[in-house]
């Protein structure tokens, strides 16, 4: 059964496509000072029952930028995209069997809307 979201934020997201995982994890790392977060939440069952059905959401726009060696079993999703602000923020979505942690950053400086898309999601994809 799919569940139909209304119309949100992630459908105003304009993803870049065919970002490399290396240019990411890269990108994320230099930016990661100036990254907004949310603690782990239990994720809402009705939404996503696999990690595989997360990226459906953002239309298979998030790549997996998991560690290849992956000891705690946490699945970690990225993407880049712009909003109509036109600034480039960075979502990275870190998830294990139950719970889901979002981040996200703006590329060059603050975007401003950093706080309001990491709640924003959270709140979609969690109880």
């Amino acid at each position: 059964m799919d569940v139909v979201l209304p119309i949100t934020i992630n459908k105003f997201m304009k993803f870049r496509h065919g970002i490399a995982r290396n240019v990411f994890k890269d990108t994320w790392k230099q930016i990661k000072f100036g990254v907004t977060t949310t603690g782990y939440k239990n994720i809402n069952s009705k939404f996503i029952r696999t990690h595989a059905e997360l990226n459906k959401y953002f239309e298979n726009n998030l790549i997996d930028i998991s560690p290849q060696i992956n000891d705690k079993n946490k699945k970690k999703y990225g993407g880049v995209f712009t909003l109509p602000d036109n600034k480039e923020y960075y979502l990275k979505i870190t998830c294990d069997n139950s719970r889901l942690k979002v981040a996200v950053a703006c590329g060059i400086g603050q975007g401003g809307y950093e706080e309001k898309i990491a709640q924003f999601l959270t709140f979609l994809f969690t109880v």
